[in-house]
């Protein structure tokens, strides 16, 4: 009201009507600019939130997928990691998973016979295949488990003879081997608790298959926070290197 008051002292009529139309237009015109202006940048924002996101999840997984054994190789030697360490971490890890791995042969109950009932069969589809399960599974878990149990032995014993300024050599030398009581360990764990599934499913029916699924979920989780220490276990092993360089 005060703009309009004043520009009719120094114009005609019409000049007071068209001002604050062109007022108006230009306020329009500047607020879309600013819109403009702030979409892009929330936008490039997010592309950036993404791109970090997308490089943070690759590096997740390029770290996950190595071995913490061989990550240690790089810097063994350096003074982030004598042979002394290297011995003990390496003898540490070996026997608590062969200990681990020889109690499970204990509770494989692979002589056993376990029947599947009409339940059981029903969810199978088929009772050859159904009843089939059991010896698989707790054959698996005993096989792997007692391979787990003798490569950690055996892994356990030699390096203790090994000469310090000889470790790396030797563990460059059987990198196929350092994981193997690891890998047999977890596909041992893994058939062990399927197979307890099976039979929790064939002794209590429906009380059973509601439990394991509860069972599935406890695993998946156990699987979940193994994966999330490896990946930062890793990660801090390739920071270690990185700054030997």
């Amino acid at each position: 009201m005060f703009v309009s008051c004043s520009i009719s002292q120094i114009g005609s009529p019409h000049e007071e009507a068209k001002v604050p139309l062109k007022i108006s237009l230009e306020g329009r015109a500047a607020c879309g600019g600013l819109c403009a202006a702030a979409t892009s940048a929330m936008t490039h924002q997010m592309g950036d939130k993404f791109e970090d996101l997308k490089k943070d999840i690759l590096q997740d997984a390029a770290a996950m997928s190595r071995s913490p054994f061989l990550l240690m190789l790089p810097v063994l030697g350096t003074t982030k990691l004598d042979a002394q360490s290297f011995r003990d971490r390496a003898g540490g890890a070996w026997s608590t998973i062969g200990v681990i791995a020889a109690l499970i042969v204990t509770m494989c109950n692979y002589t056993d016979i376990v029947e599947c009932d009409d339940y059981t069969v029903s969810l199978f589809r088929s009772a050859s295949v159904c009843n089939c399960l059991h010896p698989i599974l707790s054959f698996v878990a005993m096989l792997s488990c007692t391979v787990s149990a003798i490569m950690s032995t055996i892994l356990y014993m030699m390096i203790g003879f090994v000469p310090d300024e000889h470790i790396r050599e030797w563990a460059q030398g059987i990198s196929w081997i350092v994981e193997a009581p690891t890998f047999s360990f977890i596909a041992g764990a893994v058939a062990w608790a399927l197979d307890i599934l099976l039979q929790g499913i064939v002794k209590h029916g429906q009380v059973g298959l509601a439990l394991g699924g509860c069972m599935v979920v406890v695993g998946l989780a156990v699987v979940a926070t193994y994966l999330k220490i490896k990946t930062i276990t890793n990660q801090l092993l390739l920071r270690a290197y990185a700054e030997t360089q």
